[in-house]
């Protein structure tokens, strides 16, 4: 049994501004040609590696979707990629091939996209300041204050802060090398190895864990909610209920580097990945006992055959003495039970978990205690996910709008969360529901009515001016 993580292939520049400037008429952050047959090379890469190791894996030379699962974000570049890698990887029979992927609309993808972990998210918002501080020796070792300034010119803009401003011409940088283009913007050409250190720095610091930290272990690593995902789908794999020998997820770099930080590699690879980075963990079996093993590897990023550099993943591991260990060789595996130790031993201390370990001081800063309608995603995303703690002990959560209001019964918790017509349609379907289900089925009919209605009010609130 194998999982597979990756980056989604080279794309157009995502930037803060003057986006119809810098990118190409089909727009910013769009996959391209080199980004495809990065993927499709990426797709036959794992083919060949898993016909040579066990034709299980690839028992036919068709796709087959019910053994062969792929998730991407709600992204189309990542949809596009996801799609390239499976056409790649079953190139010989491309005319029967039709790949399925799945999604999740992307205020709920708690399980790849980093932006809906409210724990992280909030952190990345709260503590901008701090973090860009933090970076100023960097960025004054790396460029003056005129090298700053000539590149911002040249790909016409730039953040009123040049330490920010530096970390964000890393993306267009980027993109500009995959497509052989860099060499029009002189001075961001000359200085692109400093632009990848300035955002590797800030990768570091935004995706980093110190176990010594207090608000950190509140929160747990930052990659946890995935990892606990594909510690679950081994887990059901080893019990017999995984129908599945192959899982696929398409993702971000936002994706990649927190993962890496959960399962022990920091490598500068993982910490600020490059387009098509990916992370492999195989499930083996020896007698009757699991092991687990890993790959990491990226193409060539510059125009011109992609060809991926393969090398061992390192996982973290702890024993059953308490030793903590790691393994990075090309044929060293560990005990699935090991590598759970590892990952368990940084899971949020807060009882909301990582996806919600959300500060009041936090929530506060950013509106989000304040009732009515959130004002912006962080919140909704937080009120979506999170409902249990979304508003203040004095309100209630309006599932038709993720609106706040004051409770005039001055109640709260879980009874507080709902509407004065909500309340009435809840208790009709209650009496009627509770005729046919146990309080179980119950239970797992609310939740989902809940999230429903979360949704659809998001949906309305992204279309509102």
């Amino acid at each position: 049994f194998s999982q597979i993580l990756h980056r989604h292939g080279s794309r157009s520049p995502i930037v803060p501004a003057n986006g119809s400037i810098i990118c190409p008429a089909v727009g910013c952050g769009v996959l391209n040609s080199e980004g495809e047959d990065m993927l499709n090379n990426l797709g036959a890469l794992i083919r060949t590696r898993y016909d040579t190791l066990n034709s299980a894996f690839f028992p036919s030379s068709g796709y087959d979707f019910t053994k062969f699962y792929t998730r991407s974000t709600a992204v189309p570049r990542t949809i596009q990629s996801a799609d390239a890698f499976i056409r790649g990887a079953y190139a010989d029979n491309a005319s029967t091939t039709f790949p399925v992927i799945f999604n999740v609309p992307l205020i709920d993808d708690t399980v790849l996209l980093s932006d809906s972990f409210s724990g992280l998210a909030f952190f990345r918002a709260t503590d901008m300041a701090s973090i860009l501080s933090q970076l100023v020796p960097l960025r004054q070792s790396l460029f003056t204050n005129t090298v700053v300034m000539q590149m911002a010119t040249e790909l016409s803009f730039c953040a009123q802060d040049l330490t920010a401003c530096a970390i964000t011409m890393y993306d267009p940088a980027a993109s500009f090398f995959s497509t052989g283009t860099l060499s029009s913007y002189p001075t961001v050409n000359a200085n692109y190895a400093n632009l990848k250190q300035i955002a590797l720095g800030y990768f570091k610091l935004i995706y980093g864990y110190d176990s010594t930290l207090a608000s950190d272990q509140t929160r747990g690593s930052p990659g946890q909610p995935t990892a606990q995902a594909m510690l679950a789908n081994m887990n059901s794999y080893i019990a017999g209920t995984m129908a599945y020998n192959f899982i696929h997820y398409s993702a971000h770099d936002s994706t990649v580097s927190p993962l890496g930080v959960t399962i022990g590699d920091t490598s500068d690879a993982i910490m600020l990945p490059p387009y098509g980075q990916m992370m492999v963990i195989d499930l083996l079996k020896d007698g009757g006992a699991y092991y687990v093993r890993g790959i990491k590897g990226a193409p060539l990023q510059a125009p011109g055959p992609h060809t991926y550099t393969t090398e061992p993943l390192q996982l973290g591991g702890i024993d059953s003495s308490g030793r903590t260990y790691y393994i990075n060789g090309t044929t060293d595996r560990m005990p699935i039970a090991d590598f759970e130790r590892f990952v368990d031993s940084t899971k949020a201390t807060s009882s909301q978990g990582s996806i919600c370990a959300v500060t009041t001081a936090q929530l506060e800063s950013q509106g989000c205690l304040a009732n009515g309608i959130p004002t912006s995603s962080i919140c909704a995303t937080y009120r979506t996910n999170c409902m249990q703690w979304a508003c203040s002990s004095s309100s209630y959560l309006d599932f038709s709008n993720l609106a706040c209001v004051a409770n005039a019964g001055g109640g709260s918790g879980e009874d507080a969360t709902m509407s004065t017509a909500n309340a009435g349609v809840m208790a009709m379907c209650t009496t009627l529901g509770g005729m046919l289900m146990g309080a179980g089925a119950m239970f797992a009919m609310n939740v989902v009515q809940k999230k429903r209605q979360a949704k659809l009010a998001y949906n309305r609130l992204q279309t509102q001016p």
